[in-house]
């Protein structure tokens, strides 16, 4: 569902005291899981009577964090990895009295970044949640957290454009996923070092805004924390570039199997859909699939992103 329709929900809960006390928003975390999270975090700090009115000071200080009812959690180390202190840290806030008299609330931005230690820490605190607290939990990876720790949570999977892709760059994307005017093997050593470098050039974009950002670097803060915040919106942009790619290739894998077009997401290249489904053999429509998959794994391990990349779309030419 879209952030609008997942926002109404929970509004809806809230107005009849349905609220449940730890909720997984699967998608971008800059993105549209972090916006509903804003929305549902005015939602419960608004001062005004039509809730959320965006205005009034609840409002605002839950937009800008700093709201002192408010624990946010984000990886803050170059490994990428949210610690069993931060964790400890959240549990001492939400245990203690709410200075507005309402919820006490807590963010974590980037859920599959619990380590081992962290993660079985937070486990015990979704396990026993003090009244009168909600947990908020962002990821566009559920697949990388405990099983355990999503079974005790609400989920709510939004659709949407992802890390913040803009048209222009979505649509060059999906004209290199689409364009086989060399075929074989150069093509695919095409589109590898294309989207490379675009990737490269979106992680110096990332840094640079970071930077310029109020409390960027040389503002008190770490310089440790400006370039995992950069890393961490690199890898949202990077994830919606390569879902992209999931999305092409699943759609052609949908052809393959006889689904009916309304199955297919990318309905405004139908006509190039069905010319790449043409003969091909389900087993390549799924290898092909597959091979994103591993590319995107293994970008997730620190492998370099040119050699997934090449590795992935050689992969489809055999």
């Amino acid at each position: 569902m879209n952030v609008a329709e997942a926002f109404e929900n929970v509004r809806k809960g809230v107005e009849e005291g349905r609220v449940a006390h730890a909720y997984l928003l699967i998608g971008a975390p800059r993105g549209e899981a972090g916006e509903l999270a804003g929305k549902i975090l005015q939602l419960l700090y608004c001062m005004s009577n039509r809730k959320p009115c965006g205005a009034c000071k609840g409002c605002e200080d839950a937009a800008n964090h700093t709201h002192p009812d408010i624990f946010w959690i984000e990886p803050e180390k170059k490994s990428r990895m949210i610690s069993v202190e931060q964790i400890r840290e959240l549990e001492k806030s939400i245990r203690q009295t709410s200075l507005s008299g309402n919820w006490k609330a807590a963010v974590l931005v980037a859920a599959d970044c619990l380590g081992g230690a962290a993660a079985n820490a937070f486990l015990k605190t979704l396990e026993e949640p003090p009244p009168g607290n909600l947990l908020l939990m962002l990821t566009d990876r559920p697949q990388a957290m405990l099983p355990t720790i999503l079974s005790r949570c609400q989920r709510i999977r939004l659709t949407g454009e992802g890390a913040g892709l803009n048209e222009e760059l979505h649509d060059h994307v999906m004209d290199l996923l689409t364009d086989d005017r060399l075929g074989g093997t150069l093509s695919a050593l095409a589109k590898a070092e294309s989207i490379d470098k675009m990737l490269k050039a979106l992680k110096e974009q990332s840094i640079k805004e970071e930077k310029e950002k109020p409390g960027g670097a040389g503002e008190d803060v770490d310089d440790d924390v400006v370039e995992a915040r950069a890393t961490a919106r690199y890898k949202e942009l990077r994830g919606a570039i390569m879902r992209l790619a999931i999305d092409w290739h699943r759609d052609i894998m949908m052809l393959v199997c006889g689904a009916g077009e309304e199955r297919v997401l990318n309905r405004d290249r139908l006509i190039l859909l069905r010319k790449a489904a043409a003969g091909m053999a389900y087993s390549s429509a799924l290898r092909n699939v597959q091979s994103v998959e591993k590319a995107i794994e293994r970008m997730d391990r620190n492998v370099k992103e040119s050699m997934a990349l090449a590795d992935a779309f050689l992969e489809m030419t055999e």
